[in-house]
């Protein structure tokens, strides 16, 4: 999985250091290239070709721009999901890689109350767990549902000091009203 490969070669990076666009954007021409190519590959026409640049090679104007550089984007889910608490700390890497990276958890991640990583780490455990307890893979649209309830509740209560427990109950309580629509 390349996004563990560039979070352990570049760990130690502060999430200071990690927002500075000239790191991930030196990376995205030189050492990742190969990889910018092949996953963003420049369009034909040049008349696309600025804003295909500018929108996967550079930050642009935007307050998750770190989550849109294709290298910077990876280090970043990462950095939100690795969790020591795991046997395999990239357990909660490996599961939004393999939900819906770009419908359900980018989305989620443009939310305010994401922004702390410990939140978002406890709504993502909160999530995986109901899924496999309930052997299901929520939709794009549940999903959303559960981030417009989030949104509400972040509006109502600070999410930053409830417990992974608390946070729990409500989003299985809020799933289960959900999936039985």
């Amino acid at each position: 999985m390349i996004m563990k490969i560039l979070y352990e070669s570049l760990k130690e990076l502060t999430d200071s250091q990690a927002s500075d666009e000239r790191v991930w954007a030196g990376l995205a021409h030189s050492y990742c290239w190969d990889y910018m190519q092949k996953r963003w590959p420049l369009p034909e026409e040049k008349e696309n070709r600025n804003s295909h640049i500018l929108n996967n090679y550079f930050f642009w104007n935007s307050t998750k721009a770190v989550f849109l550089n294709g290298i910077s984007r990876l280090w970043w889910y990462a950095r939100y999901t690795y969790d020591t608490r795991f046997d395999n700390p990239y357990e909660l890497t490996k599961y939004i890689c393999d939900n819906d990276l770009n419908g359900k958890i980018f989305p989620l991640l443009a939310c305010k109350f994401a922004t702390n990583v410990e939140v978002f780490k406890n709504i993502i455990i909160s999530i995986k767990n109901f899924e496999e307890q309930n052997n299901i893979s929520l939709s794009r649209e549940e999903f959303n549902e559960l981030k417009k309830y989030l949104n509400r509740l972040s509006g109502k209560i600070i999410l930053d000091i409830l417990s992974y427990d608390e946070i729990n109950h409500k989003i299985k309580e809020e799933l289960l009203r959900i999936v039985q629509k």
